[in-house]
């Protein structure tokens, strides 16, 4: 296994481990025990998605793809030995409420930071460190990575709470929070040993929609201009609809150079002159290019996390106040979540492959995304089974599972999509849209204050259906199989 892949996957099981434990349940726990209010709890965490948002693109473009993916990790690596030390200085210092939540501000700011710098160049190095053909495969075992971490994190939280009280009051909170910032500090010390020397060349670069550029036949000016460089000498890739300065179609193109790449395998295999005939006519409305697929996921993420922001951040405050659970109780149904995750984006896989399934990528990803927004307006308007355990945790646990086991499909088809030389970019504009859902928990904090969690359930349902339904635009530009 690749040196970067395995730093990689040790990364992603250290740090998730560690937000398992203080980022989600005991974070939301302690900042509503400080303010006794749902929107200081969303403004807090909005904090963090901001800076994550102001940080991340610039990084993405200035520093993965200017400086390399290795010097920005260790960049991150400093940043994330910083944050440590102011939010244990927030926790550990006797200020007084205002003072303390204020530097608490600070300090979730500070990771918001640091998320946005690491975020889009580890997810670079490891696209950048896996053969093309392998790419869907290795980011399910990246997934799945996070998911027993998360579910690890919990477990860790479990015997602590244990140990000291299974109460939601501030010095039991603390605790925990401090270990979980604790264990970070490992995770910050795998940033500095990633090396960009280890990377792939070409058998790592994006695949659909590229024509391999011929050294000998293609123009130089051409080839200064178009290429996408893929680390081999002499050969490139270019984008397929692009055309050659003394050539006005496609079609005049030399049939050689006519290639497609399987989306699952990455052999390449010829297009058919029909082919590029339809996609010579549909080239004139953007949306119908497979050049469009990137921006229709972005857009599509953006809407999701917005919309989860409002929400995900309360779930442990709606099940501590409506349905009276305890910490080790909230706990409990992230444990449960994730392996049934787990399991549900392995199904994924396979019902989405082109030798085992029968649904394209889009399509799962579709399916899955409208179940879970069916079972969270189930949570949203039957208020009577909230403080039924036994009918409500299901509910969240598969709604939870579901709408999340599709998102190695979803990065898998965003690098596909994007040349390697962007990846960067994208990958920045992905992590906003992934470890930036805090941003608009500020309003979903005043929606549960205002309004109660089941509005703001219903708003977030709503949003994600319409996040969703842009899927539907992929479904023709995705094919599941060479030559489609």
């Amino acid at each position: 296994m690749n040196h970067n892949v395995k730093l990689s996957l040790i990364f992603s099981f250290l740090s998730a481990t560690s937000r398992g434990i203080w980022a989600f349940t005991v974070l939301s726990g302690y900042l509503y025990e400080l303010t006794k209010s749902n929107f200081h709890v969303g403004l807090a965490e909005g904090i963090q998605g901001t800076a994550q948002v102001i940080v991340a693109i610039p990084s993405g473009i200035y520093l993965t793809d200017g400086i390399g993916r290795d010097k920005t990790l260790k960049i991150a690596g400093v940043v994330g030995i910083i944050c440590i030390g102011v939010t244990l200085s927030a926790l550990l210092i006797d200020f007084e409420k205002n003072k303390r939540y204020i530097f608490l501000c600070v300090s979730l700011a500070l990771w918001g930071a640091y998320s946005g710098v690491w975020a889009g160049s580890l997810e670079s190095i490891y696209a950048d460190s896996v053969h093309e053909s392998e790419k869907s495969k290795y980011l399910v075992i990246k997934f799945i990575t996070r998911l027993c971490a998360n579910a690890a994190g919990p477990i860790t939280g479990v015997v602590l709470f244990v140990c000291l009280g299974d109460t939601w009051t501030r010095p039991e909170l603390t605790a925990v929070f401090c270990t979980g910032i604790g264990l970070s500090a490992f995770a910050s010390a795998c940033l500095f040993f990633f090396d960009d020397a280890q990377t792939l060349g070409i058998e790592s670069e994006a695949a659909y929609g590229q024509i391999p550029i011929d050294p000998e036949t293609d123009s130089d000016e051409y080839k200064a201009s178009n290429v996408v460089h893929s680390g081999i000498t002499g050969r490139g890739y270019r984008t397929l609809g692009e055309r050659d300065s003394n050539t006005k179609s496609l079609n005049a193109l030399p049939h050689k150079n006519h290639v497609d790449v399987d989306e699952h395998e990455g052999e390449l295999s010829r297009l058919s002159p029909a082919l590029l005939e339809k996609e010579d006519k549909m080239s004139a409305i953007f949306l119908f290019r497979k050049e469009a697929v990137p921006y229709i996921l972005v857009m599509s993420d953006v809407l999701m996390g917005l919309a989860s922001g409002m929400t995900v951040k309360f779930f442990p405050l709606f099940f501590k106040n409506e349905g009276k659970l305890s910490p080790i109780g909230c706990f409990a149904i992230v444990i449960c979540t994730f392996p049934l995750m787990s399991i549900l984006s392995k199904v994924a896989q396979y019902i989405s492959d082109p030798e085992t399934g029968f649904l394209s990528r889009p399509q799962v990803c579709i399916l899955a995304s409208y179940s879970g927004v069916t079972l969270l307006v189930i949570m949203g308007l039957f208020k009577s089974i909230w403080q039924t355990w036994y009918i409500i945790c299901p509910i969240y646990i598969v709604r939870t599972a579901v709408m999340n086991c599709n998102y190695p499909i979803r990065k898998s088809i965003l690098m596909n999509f994007v040349p390697k030389r962007s990846r960067g970019k994208w990958n920045s504009i992905d992590s906003v849209t992934k470890f930036g859902w805090s941003g608009s928990a500020m309003l979903g904090g005043y929606l549960c204050d205002r309004y109660g969690y089941g509005f703001s359930f219903l708003v977030t349902a709503a949003i994600q259906f319409c996040a969703s339904s842009l899927w539907w635009l992929l479904v023709p530009l995705v094919p599941r199989r060479a030559g489609q």
